[in-house]
């Protein structure tokens, strides 16, 4: 699988599971606490004490297709099939970031995938057909 398919999948698992965290915080004014295995059983409903309503908060595929996925030990997983670093919640959103093509947990930097800042343009990711390495470039229309 090509590098740039596995980052986008990576881009696209972090965005969506920092969306989901958020939407659990609208319902009960806290985050879910924990690592990577809390924080999907509160917002799958299995943990009842994090989440007493059991309110299902995401969708998961079952197989590849650049969505969120969970491994068979129940977490959330990159493009790379690496599980995600989630730390923190409760009071503060969780840290939430994609260990990136390297597979070193860089404190969330490097070459980790945070997710985006909604405030800013969306990346458009293309090949570097150079190095085999993706190359990020502002969206189409988006100022510098």
């Amino acid at each position: 699988m090509p590098v740039v398919v596995e980052r986008v999948a990576s881009i696209n698992t972090v965005n969506q599971a920092d969306f989901w965290i958020g939407e659990f915080h609208k319902e009960y004014g806290y985050f879910p606490a924990g690592g990577n295995r809390a924080t999907v059983a509160a917002l799958k409903g299995d943990d009842t004490t994090a989440n007493p309503r059991q309110k299902l908060f995401f969708y998961i595929q079952k197989t590849t297709g650049g969505g969120p996925v969970l491994s068979p030990a129940g977490q959330l997983v990159d493009g790379w099939r690496r599980p995600l670093i989630i730390r923190g919640g409760g009071t503060t959103r969780p840290i939430i970031y994609s260990v990136g093509p390297n597979g070193m947990d860089d404190g969330g930097t490097g070459d980790d995938i945070p997710p985006e800042d909604p405030a800013a343009p969306p990346r458009k990711i293309v090949p570097n057909l150079t190095t085999a390495n993706p190359t990020t470039y502002p969206a189409a229309g988006a100022r510098p």
